[in-house]
């Protein structure tokens, strides 16, 4: 049962890291949507001092599913599959909102790996994945330079390079 449920979610690993890099090309290459984030008064693409990083990003999902492969391809029920499965559908999640210019549609894509997760009936690799979303996703609300905080009711909070907190209402 271990064997199918590996294959079946190797197979979505790849759809996501296809997707992943579908959407790094289609917003870094072609520069898709990038009027709509203008319009939106959103940055349009990420500046190019970024594009090492966005590489990089690109490139843990792609190696973890490789990984995931070789051992699947060894023994078809080693112990560190669904690991190495969670670890790929995690930060393929994460490539394809980096790719994506950070845009809010692609942050669904969070939900759509945690209800994956679940097709392995382990809490353990649901936790460990909704953990790394926390901590990747709280990180940049509170410490990245000028980003727009929350908005509750009439305020809104912005945090400057100092990391000081100024609140408008």
């Amino acid at each position: 049962m271990q064997e199918k449920k590996n294959v079946i979610m190797l197979v979505f690993s790849v759809v996501v890291v296809l997707l992943s890099v579908f959407i790094h090309y289609m917003h870094c290459g072609i520069g898709w949507l990038d009027m709509y984030l203008l319009l939106s008064q959103t940055a349009a693409s990420q500046p190019a001092s970024l594009t090492p990083l966005l590489n990089l990003i690109l490139i843990i999902p792609i190696l973890l599913l490789a990984a995931a492969s070789f051992l699947y391809w060894k023994n078809k029920a080693h112990q560190f599959i669904p690991v190495l499965i969670m670890l790929a559908l995690t930060f393929g999640s994460i490539s394809i909102i980096a790719g994506g210019d950070g845009m809010v549609e692609y942050h669904f894509s969070i939900f759509m790996v945690l209800a994956s997760l679940a097709y392995f009936e382990s809490v353990r690799l649901v936790v460990i994945s909704t953990i790394h979303f926390y901590f990747s996703t709280s990180r940049r609300l509170l410490y990245d330079s000028g980003t727009f905080m929350w908005n509750r009711g009439l305020s809104f909070h912005i945090i400057d390079d100092s990391c000081r907190i100024f609140t408008f209402y």
